[in-house]
């Protein structure tokens, strides 16, 4: 009896014993080893994590940096972020938060039927703080953005250029009897009022051109969004741009070529950004969206036809109609979340600095026709980013010049 019993204690301990082992070999042992092969070899045995860049330099060690033990954090923060398996068990930890707990990194929120939304977007449809427009600073400060709109456009038509205001939709809008309860009931503003209703409340009656994206897209027979992106799908886009071009081409005279919505296609994988968000996830299991409907023949190409000439502010959803303007002799220039990139002059790209002050917007003016301002509905609270503002100014003094086919490449090196 004691012998059984011994015996059975010894291979229990042994198997605590190998387990011990091969939890330091896991945990302590080929993490270290992994780190030191990086570190000799400069090839990173790793995870790879989308959308997250962390580039922490080395610091430089001096007596007053050791004394006052910034070197050691500095260090401690550099080592760490070359830690391997830093992004597999990054990726691990997300894969448990998403699976067990509904939980995703950042500010994205996983809603019922694995619905992906950003923050940004809630925080939209709740109305608090920033996005309540009952709020009377911020009405006034609409009813400034809508005048300076209004007065913009009229000069720009008084020089033959044109101004429309075109809207993007909301995921969250679109969705949102599948936001988490716990989202909506916690924060919801009960008497607040949306930007984008102030805003097409106050347009009434006036001068503006306006584009809704809800009133083009309100007859769209395929998913506007999918569940594992928070752009429109590529297949709304193209709906959109087309109904701008043909606006466009409408106020202006213009020849202007629109899109062939005849062809409607579907791929297995995404054909744009159909799944950005759930690459931020950063977790192992693959997207659960089986078909990305897009319109697959994409130009209409008339006998005749006017080059495209425009200049689009706006943010991540502007910046998807680059995806239409690769057009021999078009001018694009874009400006998304302060960045301006000319598209047809190889995609250089300049930062604005969150400064209108640092960009002379008449050189730009010289090269266009058209002048889209795109605002998500959940994003009309920026007005703009300061754009509009920045654009009426720009005309009391403005003077239309030629440019002499330097200007453009000269501007995007400055």
């Amino acid at each position: 009896m004691n012998k059984e019993f011994n015996e059975n204690y010894r291979k229990k301990t042994e198997i605590l014993r190998v387990s011990v082992i091969a939890i330091f070999c896991g945990v302590i042992l080929i993490p270290m080893m992994l780190t030191v092969y990086f570190f000799s070899s400069g090839n990173r045995i790793d995870a790879v994590l989308h959308g997250y860049q962390d580039v922490i330099e080395k610091p430089e060690l001096s007596s007053d940096s050791w004394m006052e033990g910034e070197f050691q954090e500095g260090y401690a923060a550099w080592l760490d972020s070359l830690f391997c398996p830093r992004a597999f068990l990054t990726k691990l930890y997300n894969q448990i938060s998403y699976s067990c707990f509904k939980l995703a990194p950042g500010n994205l929120v996983v809603g019922k039927e694995n619905i992906l939304f950003e923050q940004t977007y809630i925080d939209d449809i709740n109305m608090n703080g920033e996005y309540d427009f009952s709020n009377p600073d911020n009405y006034e400060s609409m009813v400034e953005f809508v005048d300076d709109l209004e007065e913009a456009g009229r000069k720009l038509r008084e020089l033959g250029k044109y101004l429309v205001v075109v809207s993007a939709p909301s995921k969250a809008v679109e969705f949102e009897d599948m936001i988490p309860a716990s989202y909506r009931i916690k924060d919801a503003n009960k008497t607040g009022v949306r930007a984008v209703d102030v805003f097409e409340d106050l347009i009434k009656g006036r001068d503006i051109t306006y584009l809704d994206c809800n009133d083009v897209l309100k007859e769209h027979k395929y998913p506007i969004f999918y569940k594992t992106g928070t752009h429109w799908s590529t297949s709304a886009e193209q709906e959109m741009y087309d109904a701008l071009i043909r606006l466009l081409a409408d106020m202006s005279g213009k020849e202007l070529r629109g899109l062939n919505l005849r062809n409607i296609s579907y791929k297995n994988t995404p054909p744009y950004r159909e799944i950005d968000i759930w690459r931020l996830m950063n977790v192992f299991e693959s997207y659960s969206v089986d078909k990305f409907w897009y319109y697959a023949d994409t130009y209409e190409s008339p006998q005749h036809y006017d080059n495209m000439r425009i200049l689009i502010q706006g943010d991540s959803f502007a910046e998807g109609t680059s995806m239409f303007s690769y057009i021999s002799d078009d001018i694009y220039v874009g400006f998304y979340n302060h960045l301006l990139s000319g598209i047809n002059d190889g995609g250089s790209v300049l930062y604005v600095n969150q400064d209108w002050n640092s960009v002379n917007l008449a050189d730009y003016l010289n090269l266009v026709d058209f002048v889209v301002v795109e605002m998500d509905d959940a994003l009309f609270h920026l007005e703009s980013s300061g754009f509009v503002s920045a654009l009426n100014n720009c005309l009391d003094e403005y003077v239309p010049e030629i440019p002499d086919g330097g200007v453009f490449r000269d501007l995007m090196i400055a």
